[in-house]
């Protein structure tokens, strides 16, 4: 056979290049040009000094061992390659943190960074940079796991185009600018808390900035200006948020992911945003969050909510803000509008589930062109103002309303209004007005129940008003109630009414709730108009026959109508109206065009020929007024046509206005040449209008009527003869002109009076008004001064029947129109003397609630005054608290149950009575509003309260049940809270005061408190029992008890301000879990400020004590890391330490000061079997630094400043000082013990001086005091080695000052020492080690490409040395096989000599390796090809292994190939399985199996023995007859038979073997013929 055979085989060659590895250590001064490379560890600060360079290069590995800075002040250069970039990183932890930490690269004023690409990492700032930056280009330089990651305070920065910033995991920001300018075009950052953080005074110009997982995009400070071209953002919380007023623009800002709020504002001035938006398949929260708005504007954003309950837009605005051309959809809420600005809306589209727009308070709303749609809810406008043009809403079919107006003036122009007609719809409102004015100039309603509803002290105006497409089963295109309505053009269709009034409020004096001049109608089921009792309608033109119903209109109203004759008309009472042709003429008789003509509210002016046509009674008089110029007239009219002349003012003489004659003066300020003289039956009314007289002419009433409707008569006197007329003045005028009144009896008139007055004999006169000037009295006059008052009683905006009104005396019921009039005297001018009343109180009352109004009687009182009720029981719909109606007075106890809500709005106020009960079971919302109570037993919350700003007090607040409660910006006075079982309660920049405990916890509830003060909180602050907590910048003012007790509890404390707390402890935890405390100002009076008791894992992290009374740990353990004690002096004991636990309790760079005592350790007999309490890094400055009773303690690396006690009652414990030699005296009372050692830190070097990475030593001092053993100390390299050196007790003081050192490492021989120990000694242990050299090892046998066979002997020999002394003897061998191309490996040999027997197939690599007692290694490998079984050899080139006649030697004509394959394993003709011996061709046949073969092969090798006795019967072949078959003695025969003989094995299996061979032998010449 002939096989190719290749070998290829591939020797790994490991190169042990060993790099050094440098060290920095103590703090250096770099003064001439350096390179770093290779490995760098940096334990100490490193400064680059002016003049020098220091370059980092691209296969640097810079690692930082302590919390320490590199500064620069010279020049930094950090290199890079395609292959590799420098890393810098941090490894150094504090004891409490998860994650190593270093300070940074600090570039000061004078140095300067050059940078390419690399990776900084841990670090508290990446690059601090005071002076000037410059990043390469094409460079991409990278901070991980940094609070800032590239900190601009000051310096220069500069970024080419082609480079970015990156960061991954940046706490604070990825880039902070600090007083500087910077233009960048890229910052990428990743799981970061923002990505640029642009301070005050600073200015950035950014290209892209790209975040991903980020707390806040970009944070913006008061007086920056930011300008940005693309911000992209990935799950981020915040993506811009600015405050304060800034000069910013961004160009374009992208969202991905799902993101919380897009742009964050406060109290800012100048923002303008465009260009944002939100990937399809991603979300954005709040669009826009502003507080207190100046100015800005956002334009062009398209984005995608996901209908979580967070508006598109919150908006408090104080100036102005302008939103354009916005498409927000999939949100639940679209705008929320507070504040007292102006929000412009241009183009803004909103798709909602909920509701469209919600404003309240003094916030003007101007929107335009926008497209509205909701599936719930419209806009909701209780706002001042607002005006909406060219705006469409869209309705689902279950939608409930489209504008809902509750308050203040509204225009609507072109606004359109729909929803599907469903015919199940009961309840859906197209527009709701109430306590609102809303004026209409082409408004359109489709598909609502109630196309337009007008409620209590509602008013719309509209000039083209379509309403259809609903209705049905009772509904109404238009309805009444309360309010009043005046229409010019109407279309109503498709409704069961077209108008239905319930009851209304009047136009104007004594005029109609319902005023219609044009009204067309069609498809009404029902009365097109129905009307109920006291209703008042005037309809210029009443439809006919718009419905099915059987009259037009019909009810129990009064209907002025008019319209066709065939209108049905079925009204108790009504009065048909006609059109009339009125002339306006003058006196004498010529056409006055232009003057304004009104008749029942409609009015017309007049043409050329001076016609009009309106509206006049068919049977009886109509008031007609007419005028030109402010002057007019008022006549009677009964027919058509009639003519109306108006007076003209006299050029000269007197003005008499005649009998029948009513004049006119309006709006403008109108004088006479002579006097005044109104005859019996004349009037003159002064509308918002002067007459002057001039000051010798006289006013004479001659029982004329002179009426003042905010009219003033001034000038001239009053004479008004011997009997003063009533009618002289009436009204609402003011009279600035000196009168005489005479009477027989009684005089009255009515006005504001501002000159003298003289009343004449026995004259009472009596003056509706007031009195400013002189009154004379004649004998037996009087003058009495009575003011008006006319109230109206509400409760919550509606008019209360019988409801009392008492002033002093007077006491009043108001009507069905809550109305209660009266008069009372407020001054009195006797002959005896005069007196005036002054301010007096009104006092309303209702259902046993009443509210009180101060009355100035020197004027007449009129309006509305609140007395608002909730009524008790369950409330059944969203209930909104009005502030015009507040207080609102809760009347018992009430349940808001789940879906539901009860809602204060912004300047409302709830009042809940003594031993009431408030249950929130679905939802509670308050803003800026005010909850007061007297006692009441409790507000229970077990839905969802959400509370902002206002204030609470009266009694306490139960969260319970998985209940949530929200608290933000809110003053609780008296109210405290306490949550239990499950619940939530987030409180933020509030205040709580004025209870026992005014937050408390318990069951598993959360509390999260941020920036929040506890003051007068008698009992606690705070207390927690069992629950989760997350407190952060709380604050204890003066006054309470505990500040926080916390047990059982878990979560953070962070940053607790008790500076002013006066109380027990401020912090106070007890048997607490997984609780971290961070910073803070711990003080208290009665008791130690900050106190643990039975803690496992204390988890304290700076803050400063500054108590008089200290920090008391008890029985607690965990670690406690930068805190400082410092009372300012003259203060007892700084620290007590009470008890310990089988858990450590350390302290680590604690600061004491100001005390007498520092440290103060008290324990018993139980605490022998606890670790000791360690302090470590600390400074305990007290004249009694360390006063130890009982409870084992480890002071290490420590400032003592003061004298040590140790003292014990019965027991020796374990007291120590490390490095910690106290400046003062050491008292020991027996039988305590104190051990005094040192610290020391093991450096192991190479001869060259390079820090070895890895080692160890083992310290060993011998016995120096009867109560210590031998001390063995085992430490790796670079760590601290406790060694004790000194024992104090109160007898002895013994000491020693050497110990022996034996350091390890791999590489290295092993080295012993003596080293010098004592007091004083710190310096570290530094060892130099002497190189390892490695073994040599080769292998001898067998040689490379040995080719052998499975379970073949081989001989496996190395010859293996090391040139180390007494290396070579102790060398460990291992032999492995291993497949080619397999990392498997096994072992086969474990001496240098030894036999192996291959047990599988293949190709195999055979490796030995050797390794010394240093850790040296050498290694030496061979090829081997291990073959199957083939004892004949013969399978070679012409053994085919496939083919028609496989494992088939054509050539050698026999079988071949491997045993396994080979029927003739031996060739020697016979089959194997024929073969007694298939593996040796000189034997064939073993009769009797005794493993000796009948006969042997002549001159054929072999190590066979021939068998004499082939059949094993005793009888050597040689004299056996039948050497094949056991010879048996046959007692009757001598002879065996013929047939026996030729039947026998000898002779048989001999003629077998011939006829098989020859057979093979025929095949195969027939083959080789073939």
């Amino acid at each position: 056979m002939r096989r190719t055979l290749v070998y290829l085989i591939v020797f790994l060659m490991l190169s042990l290049s060993s790099v050094n590895l440098v060290s920095v250590s103590g703090n250096q001064i770099i003064t001439s040009n350096t390179v770093w490379s290779g490995s760098i560890i940096v334990d100490s600060t490193v400064t680059v000094a002016s003049g020098s360079t220091l370059t980092i290069s691209d296969n640097a590995q810079v690692n930082v061992t302590e919390d320490v800075t590199i500064i620069v002040e010279g020049t930094l250069i950090i290199e890079s390659s395609s292959n590799s970039i420098p890393h810098i990183f941090g490894s150094f932890r504090y004891p409490t943190s998860d994650r190593p930490i270093w300070q940074g690269i600090q570039i000061v004023s004078s140095g300067s960074l050059l940078i390419d690409d690399v990776l900084i990492e841990y670090a508290r700032g990446g690059f601090d940079i005071a002076g000037s930056a410059t990043i390469s280009p094409n460079s991409e330089p990278m901070a991980r796991h940094v609070q800032i990651g590239w900190n601009l305070d000051g310096g220069s920065l500069t970024v080419p185009e082609s480079s970015s910033l990156n960061c991954n995991d940046a706490a604070s920001s990825c880039l902070s600018i600090k007083s500087s300018t910077v233009t960048i075009p890229e910052v990428n950052s990743t799981n970061s808390s923002s990505i640029v953080y642009v301070h005050t005074g600073s200015t950035l110009h950014a290209t892209i900035l790209n975040g991903n997982d980020i707390g806040v995009g970009i944070q913006i400070s008061p007086g920056s200006t930011v300008e940005v071209d693309s911000l992209a953002l990935h799950d981020s919380n915040v993506g811009i948020s600015q405050s304060g007023t800034a000069n910013v623009i961004f160009h374009s800002v992208e969202f991905s992911g799902t993101n919380g709020i897009g742009i964050d504002w406060s109290s800012v001035n100048g923002a303008d945003i465009a260009n944002v938006t939100v990937d399809s398949q991603s979300s954005l929260g709040t669009i826009l969050r502003s507080v207190d708005l100046s100015s800005g504007s956002l334009q062009d954003v398209t984005t995608f909510g996901n209908f979580t309950n967070t508006p598109a837009f919150y908006l408090d605005v104080s100036g102005s803000l302008n939103l354009h051309n916005i498409t927000a959809l999939n949100y639940t809420q679209g705008i929320v509008a507070r504040g007292q600005g102006l929000i412009e809306l241009s183009d803004v589209n909103l798709e909602v589930s909920n509701q469209i727009l919600d404003a309240v308070g003094q916030i003007s709303i101007d929107a335009s062109h926008s497209n509205w749609s909701t599936e719930s809810e419209g806009a909701i406008f209780g706002n001042v103002e607002s005006n909406l043009s060219s705006i469409t809403i869209t309705g689902s079919s279950t939608s409930t309303s489209g504008l809902d107006f509750l308050s203040g003036s509204h225009y609507l122009s072109s606004v359109d209004l729909s929803r599907p007609y469903l015919s199940s719809d009961r309840a859906s409102v197209g527009i709701h007005a109430i306590w609102a004015d809303v004026e209409i100039e082409n408004v359109s309603a489709s598909g609502w129940y109630q196309g337009v509803k007008i409620k209590q002290d509602a008013t719309i105006s509209a000039n083209e008003l379509d309403v259809d497409g609903g209705g049905r089963d009772g509904g109404a295109s238009i309805y009444v109630d309360g309010g009043s309505l005046q229409v010019s053009s109407l279309i109503t269709a498709d409704s069961d009414h077209g108008i239905e009034i319930v009851n209304g409020s009047s136009l104007w004096d004594n005029g109609p709730h319902v005023h219609i001049d044009s009204w067309s109608a069609s498809n009404h089921r029902d009365f097109t108009l129905e009307m109920m009792d006291g209703s008042i309608a005037t309809i210029r033109n009443l439809p006919s026959f718009a419905t099915a119903a059987q009259s037009d209109a019909f009810g129990d109203g009064s209907l002025n109508w008019g319209g066709s004759t065939s209108t049905r008309v079925n009204m108790v009472d009504s009065h048909r109206l006609i059109e009339a042709e009125i002339s306006i003429t003058d006196l004498g008789g010529q056409s006055i065009e232009d003057a304004n003509v009104e008749s029942f509210g409609f009015s017309q002016n007049s043409d050329v020929t001076g016609i009009v046509n309106l509206p006049i009674l068919e049977t009886g008089e109509t008031s007609v007024t007419a005028s030109k110029d402010g002057i007019g007239t008022t006549v009677r009219l009964t027919s058509s046509p009639s003519t109306i002349q108006i007076p003209i003012l006299p050029s000269s003489g007197d003005w008499i206005i005649g009998t029948g004659i009513t004049a006119i003066l309006q709006n403008g300020n109108y004088s006479l040449p002579g006097n005044l003289i109104i005859q019996s039956g004349g009037e003159l009314q002064l509308r918002n209008s002067t007459l002057s007289l001039v000051p010798s002419a006289e006013y004479v009433s001659n029982g004329g009527t002179l009426y003042g409707a905010g009219g003033k008569l001034s000038g001239g006197i009053g004479q008004h003869g011997s009997s003063f007329p009533p009618t002289a003045y009436t009204g609402n005028l003011i009279v600035d002109q000196p009168i005489t009144v005479n009477c027989t009896e009684t005089a009255q008139a009515t006005g504001k009076f501002i000159q003298s007055i003289d009343v004449g004999p026995d004259c009472m006169f009596t003056i509706l008004g007031s009195v400013e000037d002189l009154v004379s009295l004649e004998s037996g006059a009087s003058l009495h001064v009575e003011s008006t008052i006319k109230t109206r009683v509400l409760d919550r905006g509606f008019p209360v029947n019988g409801a009392q009104v008492i002033v002093g005396a007077l006491e009043m019921s108001t009507g069905s129109d809550g109305v209660a009039s009266g008069t009372v005297i407020s001054a009195q001018y006797l002959e005896s003397g005069n007196s005036t009343t002054g301010i007096v109180t009104i006092i309303a009352r209702q259902q046993g609630v009443e509210s009180l109004r101060s009355w100035d009687t020197i004027s007449s009182f009129e309006g509305d005054i609140s007395v608002s009720t909730l009524s008790s029981g369950t409330l059944t719909e969203w209930t909104r608290i009005e502030p015009q109606f507040s207080p609102v007075h809760l009347l018992g106890d009430l349940i808001v149950p789940s879906g539901v809500t009860l809602q204060l709005l912004p300047q409302s106020s709830l009042r809940i009575g003594s031993m009431m009960t408030l249950g929130i079971q679905g939802d509670f919302v308050s803003e800026d509003a005010t909850i007061t109570g007297y006692d009441w037993l409790e507000v229970r919350i077990e839905g969802n309260a959400e509370i902002s700003g206002g204030q609470i007090t009266g009694g306490p607040i139960i969260v319970a049940n998985n209940g949530e409660l929200s608290l933000d910006e809110t003053l609780l006075n008296g109210a405290p809270i306490e949550s239990t079982t499950s619940s939530t309660v987030v409180i933020s920049d509030s205040r709580l005061l004025g209870s026992s405990t005014c937050l408390s916890a318990s069951d598993s509830s959360r509390l999260v408190v941020t920036d929040t003060v506890f003051e007068s909180c008698i009992q606690q602050g705070i207390v927690a029992f069992g629950s989760e907590v997350e407190f952060v910048g709380i604050s204890l003012e003066d006054g309470n008890g505990h500040g926080i007790w916390l047990q059982s509890a878990t979560g953070n404390v962070t940053d607790l301000d008790a500076t002013n707390h006066t109380g027990r402890a401020a912090l106070f935890l007890e048997d607490t879990g997984d609780l971290s405390v961070t910073g803070g100002v711990y003080n208290a009076s009665s008791e130690p400020a900050l106190m643990s008791r039975y803690v496992r894992e204390l988890n304290i992290t700076g803050g400063m004590v500054i108590a008089s009374t200290g920090a008391l740990f008890e029985e607690s353990s965990g670690s406690i890391t930068g805190l400082e004690i410092d009372s300012g002096g003259g203060a007892a004991v700084a620290l007590y330490i009470d008890g310990s636990t089988s858990r450590v309790l350390t302290l680590t760079s604690i600061h004491v000061d100001g005390y007498a005592t520092g440290l103060e350790l008290i324990g018993d007999k139980d605490d022998l079997e606890n670790p000791p309490i360690k302090i470590l890094s600390s400074t305990i400055n007290a004249p009694l630094s360390i006063l130890g009773q009982s409870l084992p303690f480890h002071v290490v690396e420590s400032t003592i400043s003061g004298d040590v006690e140790v003292m014990s009652t019965a027991f020796s414990y374990e007291a120590a000082l490390i490095s910690s030699e106290p400046e003062g005296q050491i008292t020991i009372t027996d039988p305590a013990i104190l051990k005094i050692g040192e610290s020391r830190l093991i450096i192991l070097e190479d001869l060259d001086g390079s820090v070895i990475s890895s080692g160890q030593a083992e310290i060993r001092v011998p016995i120096f005091h009867p109560s210590m053993n031998e001390q063995s100390i085992l430490v790796s390299q670079g760590e601290y080695a406790t060694i004790v050196h000194r024992m104090v007790s109160e007898a002895l003081d013994l000491a020693t000052n050497q110990a022996s050192i034996e350091a390890f490492s791999t590489g290295f021989l092993p080295i012993s020492s003596e080293i010098n120990i004592g007091d004083g000694i710190s310096e570290d242990i530094v060892l130099s080690l002497s190189p390892n050299h490695d073994p040599e090892v080769s292998i001898i046998s067998p040689v490379n490409a040995f080719v052998t066979h499975i379970d073949e002997e081989l001989n496996m020999k190395a010859l293996a040395s090391d040139q180390d002394p007494g290396h070579s003897s102790s060398l460990l061998i291992s032999w492995t096989s291993s497949a080619v191309g397999e990392s498997v490996s096994k072992e086969i040999g474990t001496v240098v000599e030894f036999t192996y027997y291959p047990d599988e197939v293949g190709d195999f690599v055979i490796s030995v390796s050797v390794r010394d007692v240093s850790g040296g290694t050498a290694e030496a490998s061979i090829l081997i090809e291990v073959l199957p079984s083939d004892n004949d050899l013969d399978f070679i080139e012409t053994c085919p292994s496939s083919g028609d006649n496989p494992w088939f030697d054509t050539v050698e004509l026999r079988r071949c190939g491997p045993d396994e394959f080979d029927e003739d394993d031996d060739n020697d003709g016979l089959p194997d399985d024929l073969d007694d011996f298939p593996l040796d061709r000189c034997a064939w046949q073993d009769t009797d199996d005794d493993g000796r073969p009948d006969i042997l092969e002549s001159d054929c090798d072999t190590s066979l023995i021939e068998d004499n006795d082939d059949d094993n019967d005793g009888l050597t072949d040689d004299v056996d007859n039948d050497p094949k078959v056991p010879y048996v003695a046959d007692s009757n025969a001598d002879v065996e038979p013929l047939i026996v003989t030729l039947l026998s094995p000898g002779v048989i299996l001999p003629l077998i073997v011939i006829l098989i061979a020859t057979i093979l032998l025929i095949r195969q010449r027939k083959s080789t013929e073939e």
